[in-house]
């Protein structure tokens, strides 16, 4: 059918905010059950949240009384319609103009790009005011499918197509039965006329068989010449030839003489049923029916015409034996005569098939003139959108002209409601990519969350116009916060556009999940689609759990977070694996399978450092590059500082390497530092809870205040009338990041000994760690196993073709993706254009380093001597 009636289906819930989850739900089901693809759902459940949540904040802000949000969904095959209705104040979305972004900057506002939003999430957006309210309509349309290859009988008007395609299928079947009828029944006809004349000799010559004996030729005269006459339309001629081929008798009188079958005939075989043939009224003259199985068809040429000589012998009281052979009967029929014949079957059935395509034809006369209703149809819903009353049941199918034309219409009147705006577009690109710029930086955060314990501080610099680079703060819970630090391959306007949508879709997905993993699971779900080929976003996503003291992290991609720890003053590279965001897998699934989720505790002091690769692949004037060495020195250098002066020391290090000259990259760092023992923060939440009960309120309410069960109090309340404050302390939890992973300084310990003894396997490289040489180091030789299968150096022959490799090619000898140091953890900066070998840098730094400790020694000995 070309047109279907749209299905519906609504929702209705009061203006409060936390019925946005059952709306968003509603929208989930209604794209899966009719089929819709998950990057049409997740942009419909995107939009509808933010046109709800501006209703209620807004719509409904000063009105008295409980609202109503009523939603509702309109599926069509080609488009799901979402539709908003509500009975706040009114506000044409289609009105506003442009954000005018340097007021929100000089003003600093936030907010006010929901419709921003809106326009680039849907792909119609229309607003009206009717008896329900006001009506905000939100369409998405299904993926395309692919153009379709038109041929040339689909060019052609839709009631000729009909009529040509329908008349040659009918011409096509009536030719094909002619040319069979013909072939089966001049085939059959052949046969039965040839059977007739071989009972008709057969019949001549059991007739025969007594005359012949008594020499009576009169009387088979007379016999031949009756057969004959019976059937002179097609018999030639009709004789009898005794054993030595003279004429005995003939129907033809003068034909006397000798008779023999040209030497150069054709035998012809007649077709017989399986089953035993039934015999006419001229069968059953012939005394012997055996007869009709000893006759023998010839083809030759007789007096120069083609004839089929129809041969059966004549035997002595028609008792067939060669003794009792007389002679035989020859019976001969011109071939001209049996193609007369079935010249007028051929006739007959070329006058049925004219009769039939007649008949057809006139029925798809009738047909076509029925195909017309359509367009008819078509010609009224064209003239009601003319009037603007173009409703939702009336459901296009573009799978014929009909429905082509009705969709070319509909994107014709679209076309031409946003014609003005199309003009301004384009008279406006320049300004449009500058407001996009302002935008990124909107959404950049201007202030940092307070989170108890936590110090933080970010620095950002655009490389473009437009930059990718992303870093955010969401709120997760009330104790919990996620900080994301993001790149996108792709710079100006693309990447702007991709960061705004990776924000969108982290914000949708962080609320209330801890998991990150799962978090850039659910983000790299709803934007795979949408990124071009060759596009992809590396992310590192932390959350920040104060209540419980924790931080979990994942990477999707991304360069490695930073921990240096100040007491012990080691230095550890966290990358957890995951594919970057983005990327078409193989498996839609592989993405959250893969990825890893990882969780740490921080000490007071500890500082983590997450950034994007514009820090290291910073040049100066000279295209040196900052480095992964002179970054790892700056964050010892700055570590003893809080998370603000940290960044500022670091930008101004930066801008000093640099120079002021031109970067290619985004430039991203955040600095997190633990500035108060875990111990404290659950202490005075503690204390607090106590203080709390003491001042007259209620244990249920402060319990429900400090987010904690009232079991939990009463086992705090029992320490405490114990113990007193100190029943309420906490034992010192220490850090867990030394049990799950190795330092920089470890690393390049365990690096040093697989480039000098490349065989050695994890036994025996404990073993030499724990030497003098390399400051008694202990690590386990599980710890040292884990190790070799991250570097993939878990096999003598790895470890052995690496070193190999490195010495030949002479690059950098170091561990990859992490700076160069020496075993003492001293940063080894290289020229970049230096291409002598690092193991010598390395190998002469040790060196050094040794000579000074002997002369140290020398000189205590001498000391101890004069003594």
């Amino acid at each position: 059918m070309l047109f279907k009636t749209s299905q519906k289906e609504e929702i209705k819930v009061p203006a409060d905010m936390k019925y946005l989850g059952e709306l968003r739900d509603f929208v989930v089901r209604i794209g899966r059950k009719n089929g819709f693809d998950e990057k049409v759902i997740g942009a419909l459940k995107l939009a509808t949240d933010e046109a709800v949540t501006n209703i209620i904040r807004h719509s409904y802000r000063d009105m008295s009384g409980q609202g109503y949000v009523t939603m509702r969904a309109i599926v069509k095959s080609t488009s799901l319609t979402i539709v908003v209705i509500d009975q706040g104040k009114t506000f044409d979305p289609r009105n506003a103009k442009a954000p005018n972004m340097q007021e929100y900057i000089k003003i600093g506002k936030k907010g006010g790009l929901g419709i921003f939003m809106l326009q680039k999430l849907m792909d119609e957006i229309d607003y009206h005011v009717t008896t329900e309210g006001n009506e905000l309509r939100l369409v998405k349309y299904r993926k395309p499918q692919g153009a379709r290859a038109k041929s040339a009988i689909k060019q052609i008007n839709l009631k000729n197509r009909y009529a040509i395609i329908s008349s040659a299928a009918l011409t096509l079947f009536v030719i094909g039965g002619y040319i069979l009828f013909n072939k089966v029944q001049t085939s059959n006809l052949e046969n039965e006329m040839l059977k007739r004349i071989r009972a008709i000799s057969a019949t001549m010559s059991s007739s025969s068989a007594d005359y012949m004996t008594n020499f009576n030729d009169l009387a088979i005269f007379q016999i031949a010449e009756q057969l004959k006459r019976d059937n002179n339309k097609f018999i030639t001629d009709i004789f009898i030839v005794d054993n030595q081929s003279r004429i005995f008798a003939s129907s033809n009188r003068s034909s006397l003489g000798i008779y023999k079958v040209p030497d150069d005939h054709m035998l012809y075989m007649l077709e017989e049923p399986e089953q035993q043939p039934e015999y006419d009224s001229l069968s059953n003259r012939i005394a012997n029916p055996a007869l009709l199985q000893a006759v023998n068809i010839y083809r030759y040429d007789y007096n120069g015409v083609a004839v089929y000589d129809v041969v059966t012998p004549v035997y002595r009281g028609n008792t067939i034996s060669e003794a009792n052979l007389l002679g035989y009967s020859h019976v001969i029929v011109s071939e001209q005569t049996l193609q007369d014949e079935m010249a007028g079957l051929k006739l007959l059935g070329l006058v049925l098939a004219i009769l039939v395509l007649l008949l057809g034809y006139s029925g798809i006369a009738i047909l076509v003139a029925r195909i017309i209703s359509p367009f008819q149809k078509l010609t009224d819903w064209i003239r009601s959108a003319g009037h603007e009353t173009v409703t939702d049941d009336m459901d296009i199918d573009t799978s014929n002209e009909v429905g082509e034309i009705a969709q070319a219409f509909s994107d014709m009147a679209q076309k031409f409601r946003k014609a003005q705006i199309g003009l301004v577009q384009q008279k406006q690109l320049q300004k449009e990519i500058q407001v996009a710029q302002e935008i990124q930086h909107m959404l950049l955060p201007l202030s940092f969350p307070e989170v108890e314990g936590y110090d933080l501080a970010t620095h950002y610099e655009s490389a473009k116009e437009v930059g990718g680079d992303l870093f955010d703060f969401v709120l997760v819970d009330d104790h919990t916060i996620g900080i994301v630090v993001a790149d996108v391959s792709g710079k100006g306007v693309p990447g702007s556009l991709v960061m705004t949508m990776i924000r969108t879709a982290l914000r949708l997905e962080a609320r209330g999940n801890k998991n990150p993993g799962e978090v850039l699971a659910k983000v790299n779900d709803f934007v795979v689609d949408d990124m071009k080929k060759g596009m992809f976003v590396t992310m590192f996503y932390i959350i920040l759990d104060s209540r419980n003291r924790v931080i979990h992290y994942a990477s999707a991609g991304h360069n490695p977070m930073i921990l240096h720890r100040a007491s012990s003053k080691q230095t550890y590279y966290l990358n957890p694996r995951g594919f970057p965001v983005g990327i078409s897998l193989p498996d839609r699934n592989l993405f959250a399978q893969s990825i890893q989720t990882d969780t740490i505790k921080l000490r007071e002091d500890d500082i983590l450092v997450c950034y994007t690769d514009g820090i290291t692949e910073a040049m100066n004037p000279q295209r040196d590059l900052f480095g992964d060495e002179r970054f790892l020195e700056s964050i010892r250098k700055f570590a003893p500082l809080d998370a603000k002066q940290f960044v500022e020391s670091m930008r101004q290090e930066i801008l000093m390497f640099t120079q002021g000259a031109p970067q290619n990259d985004d430039i991203t760092f955040l600095a997190i530092k633990e500035n108060m023992a875990a111990s404290d923060v659950l202490f005075n939440m503690r204390k607090n809870l106590m203080k709390m009960v003491d001042e007259g309120m209620s244990v249920k309410e402060a319990c429900a205040k400090a987010n904690i069960s009232t079991s939990t109090y009463y086992k705090y309340r029992k320490k405490y009338n114990e113990l007193g404050d100190e029943g309420l302390k906490v034992q010192e939890d220490s850090s867990n990041i030394e049990a799950k992973h190795l330092s920089i300084e470890q690393r390049a310990r365990i690096f040093d000994v697989i480039r000098k003894n490349p065989d050695f396997g994890p036994k025996m490289i404990s073993n030499t760690l724990n030497t003098e040489e390399y400051g008694f180091t202990i690590l386990s030789e599980k710890r040292i196993y884990e190790e070799l299968i991250r570097m993939r150096l878990n096999t003598a022959e790895k470890r052995q073709a690496f070193v190999a490799q490195r010495s030949k090619s002479k690059r950098h000898f170091k561990m990859p993706g992490t700076p160069l140091v020496t075993m003492d953890g001293e940063v080894i900066k290289a020229d970049n254009r230096d291409t002598g070998s690092i193991v010598d840098r390395i190998m002469q730094s040790r060196t050094a380093t040794q000579t000074e400790t002997q002369d140290a020694d020398t000189a205590k000995e001498k000391s101890e001597v004069e003594e």
